[in-house]
């Protein structure tokens, strides 16, 4: 399944909404199911600019900047990437990065 996206001529691909973006992610990145940092990155990097400031303006103040003013939440991606996953069977994580996650999830409080 291949999800098309609106093209924003300053910032590349533009997802309809988070859900969709998220959808293409782990559609063409197979490593992002199971790890979600890898999934934030890809992310930040097709839709959210991130490979345009490193190119333009690689410094801690522009990164600083570009994540409060442009970043979406890594806590909204992981958020949507779970439910996707939940609804998606071809989205889901292996069996073993499930487990882990299930096993996390089951943990408490963190101290």
């Amino acid at each position: 399944m291949q999800v098309v996206m609106q093209v924003d001529m300053f910032r590349g691909e533009v997802p309809v909404d988070v859900v969709e973006g998220l959808k293409a992610v782990l559609l063409d990145n197979p490593d992002a199911r199971n790890d979600y940092k890898t999934m934030i990155a890809a992310y930040w990097l097709r839709f959210d600019g991130l490979a345009q400031l490193l190119e333009n303006n690689p410094t801690p103040e522009a990164f600083a900047t570009w994540m409060r003013d442009r970043a979406t939440s890594p806590k909204t991606l992981q958020n949507r990437a779970m439910e996707l996953q939940r609804e998606y069977d071809q989205l889901e994580a292996t069996a073993e990065v499930r487990r882990y996650r299930n096993m996390q999830a089951r943990a408490g409080v963190v101290r």
